[in-house]
């Protein structure tokens, strides 16, 4: 007997939980019928699906409600159900949290196994495996800094999940990635969703892709051992706004000088980092620097909050800053190096939902990755064009931060204050100024902590360096308004005048 207690239910999770086991035990039930990962950027349902019950991925952008009706009445009178992961449309997740109709299944996994799971998958391109017999084996090299990004985003996924349940007085049924193929715990979770059915011997159909411990999955284990080993004393915040903004991995400190960098994305970061090396007696126009970065020890970072407690009550006497840069100039860096084709940090998702839903012309690839103006210009990319693409990404980063796309909100163009009150929540900030005050900043950290000279040729250098054509040459005030309109706090908080003013 199935009591109408919901009308769907949502499955939420990360990738590697086992979230196509637990749907494909859901669906021997007669009572539900799920339908995979209908919000997925990418597709719809599965790889390669277009079109879901008459619904593309056009019309579900613009109505993405409408495929949840078109569910509930396809697969009545069962139960119908989707997945809802990480990086799929911000819209529903937040409204099916707060729907009483709305049957929500949390699903979780130990982060390092699933971490190690993912990295796997990405190795051997195998994701789900029905027969042993061509199961793809690999053994994956562990890094922690990767490893802490991955948690640390994991984290804040299900922590956001966590708030709009508390904030709407919702309830979910959690359920362990080790407890998918317990009977029991199958059969709790269906009486949750509505049904008392009974499923003599549910079929698994799925096998297990990486069975074995970890250490026959991990190349280099003894060193991620002893890697995590130095974690034990870290403390994850349930504030998914500290979890996700502003973490221990944005935080960058002199390996001599009591100075404390606090970096928020698509920042003046290398600028700041050159001058930072000559505060400790280095060359701050140093060729090799990025180079350096990567082989030498050049400045200090966290890899848990005791190590910064640590740091902290060791230099009473200190600078902690972080430097807010003016909403279109940022905006416009991300543009140039994320957005248009070319280059391995793009964004080709998004890219490619510009491209569609907005319209946007794309360049050439191979002129952008290689900076050549002329050869765009030639093949009629002109300056006109590429003013009119940054109007439609302002117009998305718009609609993004307010919710009204299926997109996901990427630091690099989130709002700054979100930043700046997550380094709050780690530790208090001595300084925050905007980037074109950076000559006053050098001098009042140089007075404060009696630092003597330090050289900041650095700091003089042209804001445009990199970019294919410089903003200042298509800036329009219509540009300003939609930087504004998106990023209305960030102006208020730190008082930004029109970008050619703050930058006179």
């Amino acid at each position: 007997m199935t009591q109408q207690k919901f009308k769907y239910f949502v499955i939420y999770g990360v990738m590697r939980t086992g979230s196509n086991l637990l749907e494909h035990f859901l669906n021997q039930f007669d009572a539900f019928q799920s339908y995979g990962e209908v919000f997925n950027p990418s597709f719809l349902g599965k790889p390669g699906n277009d079109t879901m019950l008459g619904i593309g991925r056009a019309e579900r952008e613009q109505r993405p409600v409408a495929l949840i009706e078109r569910m509930i009445a396809d697969a009545a009178p069962a139960l119908p159900g989707f997945r809802l992961f990480q990086g799929h449309d911000p819209r529903i997740l937040r409204r099916t949290l707060i729907d009483d109709s709305c049957g929500k299944v949390i699903l979780r996994r130990n982060p390092l196994d699933s971490f190690i799971s993912l990295k796997i998958a990405q190795q051997t391109d195998q994701w789900m495996l029905r027969n042993i017999n061509k199961r793809r084996q690999a053994k994956v090299h562990f890094d922690l800094a990767e490893f802490l990004r991955y948690s640390e985003e994991t984290d804040a996924y299900y922590a956001q999940i966590n708030r709009l349940l508390q904030e709407h007085g919702q309830t979910a049924f959690t359920i362990a990635y080790d407890d998918v193929k317990d009977p029991a715990v199958l059969h709790g979770l269906a009486r949750y969703l509505g049904t008392d059915e009974h499923l003599a011997a549910p079929k698994e159909g799925i096998t297990r892709q990486n069975p074995g411990p970890l250490s026959e999955k991990v190349e280099n284990y003894d060193e991620m051992i002893a890697a995590l080993e130095t974690q034990r004393d870290t403390t994850v915040s349930a504030e998914p706004r500290a979890a996700e903004r502003g973490g221990l991995r944005f935080l960058t400190a002199c390996t001599r000088a009591p100075v404390l960098f606090a970096c928020i994305p698509a920042g003046p970061e290398e600028r700041i980092l050159r001058w930072m090396h000559t505060v400790d007696g280095g060359d701050p126009l140093r060729d090799d620097f990025h180079d350096a970065l990567e082989s030498e020890t050049l400045f200090t970072q966290f890899g848990n909050r005791k190590a910064l407690r640590l740091w902290l009550d060791e230099r009473p006497e200190r600078v902690c800053f972080a430097i807010v840069r003016h909403p279109l100039l940022r905006a416009y860096e991300v543009f140039e190096k994320r957005i248009l084709p070319g280059g391995d940090d793009g964004f080709p998702m998004i890219r490619e939902h510009l491209r569609t839903r907005y319209g946007m012309a794309m360049p050439d690839e191979d002129r952008c990755a290689g900076q050549d103006r002329a050869g765009l210009e030639q093949a009629g990319y002109t300056a006109d064009k590429h003013r009119a693409a940054f109007q439609i990404f302002l117009e998305f980063i718009r609609e993004n931060l307010s919710g009204q796309t299926s997109m996901r909100t990427d630091g690099e163009w989130a709002p700054q204050r979100a930043f700046v009150d997550g380094f709050n929540d780690l530790l208090p900030l001595d300084l925050v100024a905007k980037e074109s005050k950076l000559l006053r900043v050098a001098a009042y950290i140089r007075n404060n902590l009696n630092l003597g000279a330090t050289k900041n040729a650095v700091f003089k250098q042209s804001l445009e360096d990199g970019h294919i054509i410089p903003l200042s040459e298509i800036y329009t005030e219509a540009h300003e308004s939609e930087a504004r309109n998106a990023y209305r706090e960030d102006y208020a908080s730190f008082g930004f005048l029109p970008y050619p003013k703050e930058y006179s």
